[in-house]
């Protein structure tokens, strides 16, 4: 839920409508809510190939979260920056912890 809540929350602060990243970003969130209910049913039928996709998605979550870090340290326009650097710290910190534990 963390990840749904940093897109929402970047999605809010961080982005204005005129940017090619706000469409990325709404693209983004049902996305990321298909791949959290495509990871729990893979884990409660203990599907092999959807967990190992599911891990693949993660690494594709992790790299789109290190691109959303390093666009808020270029653009120096975000009066929010601390904030949204320690939420999006503490999602790849999870992301992480997740494929380390998974591993």
């Amino acid at each position: 839920m963390i990840v749904l809540g940093y897109e929402i929350q970047s999605l809010v602060i961080i982005i204005s409508i005129t940017d090619a990243e706000f469409g990325l970003t709404i693209a983004a969130i049902p996305i990321t809510i298909a791949i959290l209910l495509f990871c729990a049913w893979s884990v409660r039928h203990e599907n092999k190939p959807g967990m190992g996709l599911t891990i693949f998605c993660f690494f594709g979550g992790l790299a789109y979260f290190l691109f959303k870090v390093t666009i808020l340290y270029i653009t120096l326009r975000i009066p929010a920056r601390p904030d949204v650097s320690t939420l999006t710290s503490m999602e790849v910190h999870t992301c992480a912890a997740t494929l380390d534990y998974v591993r």
